[in-house]
């Protein structure tokens, strides 16, 4: 079974959403995770052009403004409409102040945004892993069954391979949502794993997508070095994916 490639972040940087333009382009890639929540939205007419892609909503709750009225989100965003980051969803959700209606409100404004932006909408996961969190996940379900947006799939799939901080975590989150007291109204992925561990042409023996965090050689960001992956190593994966492509033609 051949696993698919799943680009994160497109609409994080011009030189990510470049790499998975030209990945795309190349059919390097079968899908890309979209962030609504970052800057100015002249990113989502680039992805109406590459039907094949599968488009994703990459589901933010931690960074960048919020998409709906700050006036309607209660505590999950600061005054000004930002979010606070990963330590302080949690804290919400620890403590009980993660408000129910407040999820529902912007989930439905990020799906929105992207399907009026990118023209469909194929799949959900989250930045920092956020459509875990069981208020989350139980909030994005009942989004998911008002909105009609076709089959939907979300990526809830067990994490292995490659150095993802929290796996054990995420993992038991994972865990959390095979427990769930009812059936959930989309498909999910069976398992994830991170391009950096990854070895080209391995046989899956069950659906896989590899999680890709890329950059182009040519649009130097600096600023990637705070996140998760280093520009340096987002540019080491777009080389690596293209050349395994060019390979594979």
């Amino acid at each position: 079974m051949k696993p698919l490639y799943i680009a994160d972040d497109y609409g994080h940087a011009p030189s990510i959403d470049r790499a998975i333009i030209e990945l795309a382009r190349a059919h390097a890639i079968d899908g890309t995770s979209v962030l609504v929540t970052t800057r100015e939205l002249g990113h989502l007419p680039a992805l109406r052009e590459l039907p094949q892609l599968r488009v994703g909503l990459h589901l933010c709750l931690t960074w960048g403004r919020a998409v709906a009225p700050a006036g309607r989100l209660g505590s999950l965003v600061r005054r000004d409409g930002s979010f606070g980051g990963l330590d302080r969803l949690a804290r919400l959700w620890l403590t009980g102040r993660l408000e129910h209606a407040a999820l529902r409100t912007e989930i439905a404004a990020q799906l929105e945004r992207l399907r009026t932006g990118a023209g469909r909408v194929d799949f959900v996961d989250g930045h920092q892993h956020v459509q875990l969190l069981p208020p989350v996940l139980r909030a994005l379900e009942e989004v998911i069954s008002s909105m009609s947006l076709g089959p939907l799939r979300v990526r809830l799939g067990l994490l292995g391979a490659g150095r993802l901080r929290h796996r054990l975590l995420l993992n038991g989150l994972v865990g959390l949502r095979r427990a769930w007291p009812r059936p959930l109204p989309f498909s999910s992925t069976q398992r994830m794993v991170d391009y950096e561990g990854f070895s080209e042409g391995a046989a899956c023996r069950r659906s896989t997508e590899v999680m890709l965090h890329v950059a182009h050689p040519e649009v130097a960001d600096p600023s990637l070095d705070a996140t998760s992956y280093s520009y340096t190593e987002r540019v080491e994966q777009f080389m690596r994916r293209s050349r395994a492509a060019r390979g594979a033609a």
